[in-house]
C-alpha cells in the first residue's frame, strides 16, 4: 500500500496473494482514524446599549449581534448557543437580532464537530436604561379644609391610586413640599418620579 492518506472512520486494506498456479490467499487489515482535533469558536465582542438606542421608548433595544466565527479541521460542524441573564433563549446557528431586558446577559457559544469535540466561547450584552420615568397619569387638583387656624396639613400624594407611571427601572416618587407641611394658602405640590 505505501503512504496513503486515510479519511475519518475505518478504512479496511484488503491483500490477495495470487501465485503461478492460481492458488490464492486473502488477509485483511483495517486502518481507523479518529478526529480528535477540537473546532474552534470565537464570540463577537463584548456590547454595550441603552434603551433608547432603537427609539422604540420602551424598555427593551433591539441589537443585531455580530457572528460568531467557527471552524474545524473537518466539515460537518455545528453552532449552538445559550443565552442566560436578563434575556434567556437559545438556537442553532448565528443569533441574529435580538430584544434583549435591561441587565446582562450572557451568550455561550459552542461548537460541535462530526465527532463530538466541542469548543466554547462566550460574550456579554450590557444594557442600560437611559430613558427617563414618565408619569403618564398625574395627580388631580386637590381641595384641603381648612382647620381653625385657617392652615391645612398636606397629606401625601406619592401613593394617590390615580397616579400612573410608566418606568422600567425601580422607582421612587417624592413629593415637594412632603406630606405633613403645613400650608395656608393654594400650594403646588410638585410630584417627582427617579429611577
Amino acid at each position: 500500500v505505501g503512504t496513503a492518506t486515510f479519511d475519518i472512520g475505518v478504512t479496511t486494506i484488503t491483500y490477495t496473494v495470487t501465485d503461478g498456479a492460481t492458488l490464492t490467499d486473502v488477509d485483511a487489515m483495517t486502518v481507523t482514524v479518529t478526529d480528535d482535533e477540537n473546532p474552534s469558536v470565537t464570540a463577537a465582542a463584548n456590547v454595550t446599549a441603552n434603551t433608547s438606542d432603537d427609539g422604540t421608548g420602551d424598555c427593551t433595544v433591539d441589537i443585531a449581534i455580530t457572528d460568531a466565527v467557527f471552524s474545524d479541521n473537518c466539515p460537518g460542524s455545528t453552532l449552538g448557543w445559550v443565552m442566560t441573564g436578563a434575556t434567556t433563549g437559545s438556537g442553532a446557528g448565528q443569533v441574529g437580532t435580538v430584544t434583549f431586558d435591561i441587565g446582562v446577559t450572557t451568550i455561550t457559544y459552542t461548537v460541535t464537530d462530526g465527532s463530538a469535540n466541542t469548543d466554547v466561547d462566550a460574550m456579554t450584552v450590557t444594557v442600560t436604561d437611559d430613558e427617563n420615568p414618565i408619569i403618564t397619569t398625574c395627580v388631580a387638583d386637590k381641595e384641603l379644609i381648612l382647620d381653625a387656624s385657617c392652615n391645612a396639613t398636606l397629606p401625601d400624594y406619592t401613593s394617590e391610586p390615580e397616579l400612573a407611571i410608566t418606568e422600567c427601572s425601580p422607582y421612587v416618587v417624592t413629593q415637594s413640599p412632603i406630606a405633613g407641611t403645613v400650608i395656608s394658602d393654594t400650594t403646588v405640590v410638585t410630584i417627582t418620579v427617579t429611577d
